[in-house]
């Protein structure tokens, strides 16, 4: 417990706040696994996950807004799903080395699920929730903005489109026929199972049906998307 105390000062030195609450910051970085040992009194991230999810799109809305004043309602709402993907979320946990400080269960540490995209994701909406309730908008902007600059730089070739949207703006364009995602099968233990999407869409009478494996459902479906795009690709060649 020292131990994770320290850890967690050092993660406030590294966004140069100190939290007036640290109890906010604990619960932030405690995963629900832990409560499988039937601990009572233990907090676990998942509201903070909920309104950190907010807090992200309305920093990150009002930066692009200003960042690009040439961009429409589309643009922005495409840069933005970007910006607030799993993924990427990751990204910048890992810079923060949240895998050090997230508190879970025996079990899931040993599985090795600190280290997980969607629990490093969920965890670090959850630390911009926890900022926000503590330390107000201004300051968890001022962190959160000069981090997310540095991680934007650096992931420059990093594949962040947002497939999904692209297919579904395509869809809208010729017919009106969206495309469907179905869940086929979920492989895999628990702590580290990889999703199966079936993806079709109908072009030109003919329905067009791919599949593609993520390690979230919404990477698989990303990814199907993304295969549907260039089966259409191909099929208008």
């Amino acid at each position: 417990m020292n131990e994770r105390v320290g850890l967690l000062k050092q993660l406030q030195n590294q966004l140069n706040i100190n939290f007036k609450n640290p109890s906010l910051l604990d619960e932030a970085l405690t995963h629900r696994s832990v409560l499988r040992g039937n601990k009572k009194g233990i907090a676990h991230n998942e509201r903070l996950e909920f309104f950190g999810d907010a807090v992200l799109k309305l920093i990150l809305s009002e930066y692009l807004y200003h960042k690009y004043p040439a961009y429409d309602e589309g643009e922005l709402s495409k840069l933005r799903s970007q910006f607030i993907s799993d993924r990427f979320m990751t990204i910048m946990a890992k810079e923060l080395q949240l895998s050090d400080v997230i508190h879970v269960s025996y079990g899931e540490k040993k599985a090795g699920g600190q280290f997980r995209d969607r629990i490093l994701a969920d965890a670090m909406e959850a630390l911009l929730g926890a900022s926000y309730l503590d330390q107000g908008l201004a300051i968890t902007k001022e962190w959160f903005l000069t981090m997310f600059e540095t991680v934007k730089e650096e992931s420059q070739d990093l594949e962040l489109t947002d497939y999904k949207t692209e297919l579904q703006e395509l869809c809208q364009k010729k017919d009106g026929i969206l495309p469907s995602y179905t869940l086929i099968e979920t492989t895999g233990p628990q702590h580290d199972c990889t999703f199966h999407v079936q993806g079709m869409i109908k072009l030109n009478d003919t329905d067009i049906i791919v599949s593609a494996s993520g390690k979230t459902k919404k990477d698989a479906e990303q990814k199907t998307a993304q295969a549907l795009l260039k089966a259409i690709e191909d099929s208008l060649r």
